[in-house]
């Protein structure tokens, strides 16, 4: 085969766009000789594109290859063949027997069609043009509602639900053992600052983060299956330490109280953002979160869309 000639132009009307990708062969195939003429259909408003047209013959087989761009991650072409013998003014189709990558789901990448052509029409010596047509066909994007275990090593308890589709929402909710933890007092120089019961306490060795985290935000959906979270809410991650108290009379302990390290304890606005990867029915996450801008936490989980 060989290749006379390739151009390229476009046609406009006062509602569609059409680019129309034109590439003349010429083989010896019982002296037939071809006019490839290759259409594919836009919207004004968007950038679907096809491009790089090529055409060949093997034996009685015509093969056109061509690349698809620009289509979004809910959209797909439903390609289809035609012919015409008197020089595009009539088309007869869609062929059909074909193979490779025509009707339904086309989506971006590069593709081929491939066509038997003297098994479906007795070819004489001619002049053919054919056109590819591209329909555009878009997919409803579904919402469906989720609830997913989520958490970090701080707030290792968590549930995050909500509902995904192009836009979505979500609330969640995180934290430790000992979230609801409260302290009295701060800690200060190994000392507990302003201590004011009577009596005198002593550090009994248990010490750790309560932290809790609740709020909520917004998922969007970037592709076919990942989405992206952003959210906010009120968090924190107080550092306490647990001391006894005890009587001076007769030095029974008389309960325990929670006293902060300031130096190492947030509480605030908590962010958090991140990817939602959906396999099937399955929901993998990660993120990061961070209390006033000062920390940053990685979170991850995992769930089930309904």
């Amino acid at each position: 085969m060989r290749i006379n000639e390739f151009r390229r132009r476009l046609i406009k009307n006062k509602k569609t766009n059409f680019i129309i990708c034109e590439s003349v062969a010429t083989f010896n195939m019982k002296h037939l000789s071809l006019f490839l003429f290759v259409t594919f259909y836009l919207s004004l408003l968007n950038a679907q594109e096809i491009k790089n047209i090529e055409a060949s013959v093997t034996g009685d087989q015509i093969t056109v290859k061509y690349e698809v761009r620009g289509l979004k991650f809910n959209e797909s072409l439903n390609i289809s063949l035609y012919y015409s013998s008197d020089k595009g003014q009539t088309f007869t189709g869609p062929v059909t027997a074909v193979s490779g990558n025509i009707g339904k789901d086309i989506r971006n990448g590069n593709h081929q069609i491939i066509w038997d052509a003297l098994k479906e029409v007795p070819f004489t010596k001619q002049d053919l043009v054919f056109d590819v047509r591209g329909e555009l066909l878009e997919q409803k994007i579904e919402k469906s509602f989720f609830i997913s275990y989520v958490g970090n090593t701080t707030t290792y308890l968590g549930l995050r639900v909500g509902s995904i589709g192009k836009i979505g929402w979500y609330i969640e909710g995180r934290m430790n053992l000992q979230g609801f933890e409260k302290s009295s007092y701060d800690y200060e120089n190994g000392l507990v600052k302003d201590y004011d019961k009577p009596g005198y306490y002593e550090f009994n060795g248990n010490n750790g983060y309560s932290a809790l985290f609740a709020g909520g935000g917004v998922t969007y959906q970037a592709a076919r299956d990942l989405f992206i979270f952003a959210g906010a809410g009120y968090g924190k991650e107080n550092y306490l330490y647990e001391i006894d108290d005890f009587s001076n009379d007769n030095e029974a302990k008389t309960g325990t109280t929670f006293v902060k390290n300031p130096d190492y304890s947030n509480e605030g606005v908590e962010a958090d953002a991140g990817i939602i990867y959906r396999f099937g029915k399955l929901l993998l996450t990660g993120g990061a979160a961070t209390i006033n801008f000062n920390t940053i936490n990685w979170t991850a989980g995992i769930g089930y869309s309904f």
